[in-house]
C-alpha cells in the first residue's frame, strides 16, 4: 500500500513539473525564414482609358506558390508565397500598366473599358510558368469575353526565377487585353 502511495506522489510530483515547465523541455521547432515575391512593375500601355475592376481568384491557394508535380498533383511551399493572392497581383499589374500618367481627373466609367476576370491558373508547370485568365472587356453596353492560357519559360530553379517568368506572363496578357481593346469598335453616338 505504502509502495503505492509513493508511485502516485511521484507520479503527481512529475506531472506537476511537467505542466510547470511547459514545453520549455522540448526542443524548439526550426524557424524557416518565408521569401515573399511580386510581379515586376509593368511599362505603361497606351491605349484608350481604362479601368481595371478586381480579378478574384479561383486557385485553391492563397499566397503559396504553386508548382504542379504530375498531372492532377500539386504542392504548395510554405517558404515561398506570393506578396498578395494571384487576383489582386494581376489587378495591380493590369492598373499599373494601363495607367494615363497625364490624366488629372478620375475616368468616366461611361467612356472607358471596364475589365474584370478570374485568375484560373498561376503555377509553376515544369519548367514553365502558367497564367491561366478568364476575363472581360465591357465598352458601349457591350461585353466581349475570353478566356488565355499563357506559359512563359522558367530559367533557373529558384523562386526568383518563377516570379520573373509570370511577369513575363502577366504582361503578356496585358498586351493581348491591349490588342483586344484596340480592336473594339468605337462608341455609339
Amino acid at each position: 500500500m505504502k509502495t503505492i502511495q509513493i508511485c502516485a506522489g511521484f507520479i503527481t510530483v512529475l506531472a506537476a513539473a511537467v505542466c510547470v515547465t511547459g514545453c520549455s523541455i522540448l526542443p524548439e521547432p526550426r524557424q524557416g525564414r518565408i521569401d515573399y515575391f511580386d510581379l515586376k512593375y509593368p511599362g505603361l500601355i497606351q491605349t484608350r482609358p481604362v479601368d481595371v475592376e478586381q480579378f478574384i481568384t479561383s486557385t485553391g491557394e492563397r499566397q503559396r506558390m504553386l508548382r504542379r508535380k504530375q498531372d492532377i498533383y500539386m504542392e504548395g511551399s510554405d517558404f515561398h508565397k506570393w506578396m498578395q493572392p494571384a487576383g489582386p497581383l494581376l489587378t495591380r499589374y493590369l492598373r499599373l500598366a494601363f495607367r494615363n500618367p497625364h490624366q488629372k481627373q478620375p475616368v468616366n466609367r461611361d467612356h472607358c473599358v471596364i475589365i474584370s476576370g478570374e485568375v484560373l491558373a498561376f503555377e509553376r508547370n515544369s519548367d514553365k510558368a502558367v497564367l491561366g485568365v478568364r476575363y472581360q472587356l465591357k465598352y458601349d453596353r457591350q461585353t466581349y469575353t475570353r478566356t488565355v492560357l499563357i506559359t512563359e519559360k522558367i530559367t533557373g530553379s529558384r523562386p526568383a526565377a518563377f516570379a520573373e517568368a509570370m511577369s513575363r506572363a502577366a504582361d503578356s496578357f496585358a498586351r493581348t487585353v491591349a490588342a483586344e481593346i484596340a480592336k473594339l469598335p468605337g462608341k455609339r453616338k
